[in-house]
């Protein structure tokens, strides 16, 4: 969300929270609001607070306050619409984003939020087109070109990504969190000796730059120094220091202490950001489990011969690389993209997507009724290859390397007989220990708990084995 800046007020809370006091400020407004519960400038003041501490419940309860209060403000039904989105309240967060839309509609700020949630539903290149679309109307909007330059970099078009985000540079100066993402593009490019360079920049400008020392830490041979160490501690002790910063860091000191063979800080940092992540993005396994036992039921008997002819020939043949996330599929995707033949599509999370916008629900029901429609198989393998076509490649062969497609081999044999699949393993220990030591934020939420990661291996497991069956 935007953050809310704090008002001008002469007050003991508005102190506290430019001081960065997020829960002393919590106790002070709480007193002005027992006085006056519509004072907007406290409100704005909780909300600011709540997020910063992690509480979005919070949060979400006092901006609903302020969109009662200005119904009409394009910048508060932002907010709101981001802190849904955030909390997993899909419905309530796009019917907010219609409304900021439908007050605001040529905002970039607004577009910016709707972009974000087009991102956080997998709708990477819905949202690409829509910061395209503004862009062409506000060339030089810094803003925009940080949006896209970090979408792109998501879509796997890193050259793009890294000409907007040196743009934005160029038309605002040296900017440490604009440099921790070019350095992030340049890691996806393979430009190793270039992320260290914006990455250093970055601290450089910020020593509290908490993803640049992360980025630091994901290159290979990387060795902080003392001054550097004593600085992600201060950081991460520092009452002000957001959520998200606390989380890079405890990852950034857990790689330190690891590749320096201190198994137990490195184990007891990596916890602490794993817990940061629980309490910012619950997760419940039984969803996954469920969603397994009901694809299960759905495909017990899964016959191709039939959507074949109703899909259709196509020009482009997908290899899925599949299998638990860190069993190395990226490194099988890199192997197999070097082929003049193939192009190297990323994690395109497509075709999952594209089986729930043709299924009535994801219970075994309306699976079972899904493969046994040819149409509807054929649909589906429509809308996947006209998602993937969209990037706008030249090779017959593309990858698709979304690690957790294991869910849906049987429907993808169905709907697109010519598939390929290439199935990842290494040793469980290894798959799982290098889930929790690895920070995937919201695409793999089973990670930040050891529990959950065993049942999830389980899952995939018992998927797998029936799919060979």
């Amino acid at each position: 969300m935007n953050n809310p800046q704090p008002p001008d007020l002469d007050s003991t809370a508005r102190r506290n929270f430019e001081n960065g006091n997020w829960q002393m400020c919590l106790d002070n407004g709480a007193a002005v609001l027992v006085r006056n519960p519509g004072h907007v400038e406290t409100l704005q003041l909780m909300v600011g607070s709540c997020y910063r501490l992690g509480d979005l419940d919070g949060a979400i309860r006092y901006m609903e306050t302020l969109t009662k209060i200005a119904p009409n403000d394009g910048n508060v039904l932002l907010d709101f619409a981001a802190l849904l989105a955030e909390r997993g309240h899909d419905e309530r967060a796009e019917r907010a984003f219609a409304a900021a839309r439908r007050v605001d509609p040529g905002s970039t700020s607004v577009t910016q939020g709707f972009a974000r949630w087009l991102e956080s539903r997998s709708l990477q290149r819905e949202a690409r087109d829509v910061l395209d679309d503004c862009l062409a109307r506000h060339p030089d909007n810094i803003d925009i070109l940080l949006a896209l330059g970090r979408n792109l970099m998501e879509t796997t078009e890193v050259g793009r990504a890294i000409e907007c985000l040196v743009r934005a540079l160029e038309l605002g100066g040296d900017d440490a969190a604009v440099l921790a993402d070019l350095g992030d593009c340049h890691i996806i490019a393979g430009d190793m000796a270039e992320a260290a360079r914006c990455f250093h920049r970055a601290i450089a400008l910020d020593r509290n730059q908490a993803k640049a020392y992360f980025g630091l830490s994901m290159l290979p041979g990387t060795r902080f120094t003392e001054d550097e160490i004593g600085a992600m501690h201060a950081a991460a002790s520092r009452e002000r220091t957001s959520a998200d910063d606390r989380i890079y860091l405890a990852f950034a000191l857990g790689r330190h202490f690891e590749r320096a063979r201190a198994f137990d800080p490195a184990f007891a940092r990596f916890a602490d950001g794993n817990r940061l992540l629980r309490e910012r993005y619950p997760y419940d396994i039984r969803a996954d489990e469920s969603l397994a036992d009901a694809i299960i039921a759905a495909t017990e008997r899964v016959a191709t011969a039939r959507a074949q002819a109703a899909a259709g020939a196509s020009d482009r043949t997908p290899i899925f690389v599949l299998g638990m996330p860190r069993s190395g599929t990226s490194l099988v995707e890199q192997v197999l993209a070097s082929h003049s033949q193939i192009w190297g599509g990323g994690e395109l999370a497509v075709f999952g997507r594209a089986v729930r916008q043709n299924a009535f629900a994801m219970d075994a029901a309306a699976l079972r009724d899904l493969v046994a429609d040819p149409a509807s198989l054929a649909r589906i393998a429509a809308d996947y290859l006209a998602e993937v076509r969209a990037a706008e490649f030249d090779r017959p062969y593309f990858n698709d390397k979304t690690p957790n497609s294991f869910f849906y081999i049987g429907l993808i044999a169905a709907a697109m007989p010519g598939a390929k699949i290439v199935h990842v393993k290494r040793d469980p220990l290894d798959i799982c220990l290098s889930c929790f030591t690895s920070l995937f934020g919201l695409r793999q939420r089973f990670s930040n708990d050891l529990v959950d990661i065993g049942r999830y291996y389980k899952l995939y497991r018992r998927l797998m084995a029936h799919w060979h069956a």
